[in-house]
């Protein structure tokens, strides 16, 4: 059986709206704002983002590119 491909598994993530992988201190700073799905982020700015305790600039990244590939991108200020 082929595993899937990074590209592949990042498209299905795409698709139902799952966040991508961005680490778990990351994954946890969404998690205390209720934030669990990548259209809940398209409502925060990059500054809510960075003010989340685990929410580094890679994570951010991540999350900007799967909101890029969705057709989104983070609120303006």
């Amino acid at each position: 059986m082929a595993k899937k491909t990074s590209a592949a598994k990042k498209t299905k993530q795409a698709d139902d709206g799952a966040l991508p992988k961005i680490g778990k201190p990351a994954e946890r700073a969404l998690a205390s704002i209720g934030v669990a799905r990548l259209e809940q982020v398209a409502k925060l700015t990059e500054q809510e983002l960075s003010a989340l305790h685990g929410m580094g600039p890679k994570a951010i990244g991540i999350l900007r590119e799967a909101l890029k590939a969705r057709g989104k991108t983070l609120r303006a200020k």
